[in-house]
């Protein structure tokens, strides 16, 4: 049971569920109370001096050269890559991977085996398995250090483990209002908190929220998520992103989006998972507190 000792990847490496499927059938989450966890949370923002996270400029310097190095990959999803509108690279990887001819920097950027471009919760499209798929959240677990070496006055402000995340750009088209096909929800904020920092973006870009999780908490919002913000949003409640069709095509909208470990920390030389000190607690109380960025 994870309640008295690490879980490690290693031990489960014949386990065909994924590591979070895995943690849950362990106890990790054994009395847990989800709906009280997820109360009042659905949409936060901070300034990046709140949290004392570096600059825009100095973050977009660092995706423009690991742009250089690793280049940008589009969604990949029945069978090809979808070239235009959306695309980036990943800031985490699985060293564990299912499909060795993927590379590292793309994980995070679907698979040809996937049929559909929102969530897990739709279907799992070819997949045999999700172990060590897309949809094995907690495996995107290491950094490769030309991330980290970019971007590291953003990865050691935070007090959670990096799990599944990208560097996303958004590439508009001429004369098109973009919003109708991209609804989609993400994890439980609980399993895995999302921030998303935009870098570079333009007014007809938006977040739109509508609707209910799974637990019936409920939220609506249209938003421009702004440079130098961090915002922070209940992710199992559907949301959209898209631009009106004012929006300049040759600036796309440049946003890293990173999955945090709401309730574990991360041990990358035992490769383990344990309980962390904000187990238990409420979301939004995690979130106000700022607790899942340093103090100092």
């Amino acid at each position: 049971m994870l309640e008295d000792n690490d879980f490690r990847v290693f031990d489960y490496k014949n386990s065909q569920n994924t590591i979070l499927t895995d943690l849950h059938k362990n106890g990790a989450f054994k009395g847990f109370d989800k709906q009280n966890c997820l109360n009042d949370f659905t949409f936060c923002e901070f300034t990046l001096e709140e949290l004392k996270l570096p600059s825009p400029s100095y973050m977009l310097d660092g995706v423009k050269k690991i742009e250089k190095e690793v280049g940008l990959q589009g969604w990949m999803v029945r069978g090809i890559e979808k070239k235009k509108g959306y695309n980036g690279f990943s800031l985490t990887y699985n060293p564990d991977y299912f499909d060795k001819e993927v590379s590292p920097y793309h994980q995070t950027w679907g698979h040809k085996l996937m049929t559909q471009t929102y969530s897990a919760w739709d279907n799992l499209g070819k997949h045999k398995q999700t172990k060590n798929t897309y949809y094995d959240t907690y495996a995107f677990r290491q950094v490769h250090n030309i991330i980290y070496e970019n971007l590291k006055d953003v990865f050691d402000r935070l007090n959670m483990p990096l799990l599944r995340s990208r560097c996303a750009y958004l590439w508009p088209e001429p004369d098109v209002d973009a919003f109708q096909n991209n609804w989609h929800i993400d994890e439980y904020p609980y399993e895995m908190l999302r921030l998303n920092i935009p870098l570079q973006t333009s007014p007809e870009h938006e977040l739109h929220i509508k609707g209910k999780d799974f637990l019936g908490n409920s939220f609506n919002l249209t938003k421009h998520l702004e440079v130098g913000k961090v915002y922070l949003w209940n992710t199992n409640i559907p949301h959209t992103i898209g631009y009106k069709k004012e929006a300049p095509a040759d600036l796309p909208r440049i946003h890293l989006v990173l999955g945090l470990a709401t309730y574990f920390d991360y041990n990358k030389e035992q490769d383990s998972f344990t309980k962390s000190q904000h187990w238990g607690k409420k979301l939004i109380d995690i979130v106000k507190s700022k607790s899942f960025v340093k103090n100092e």
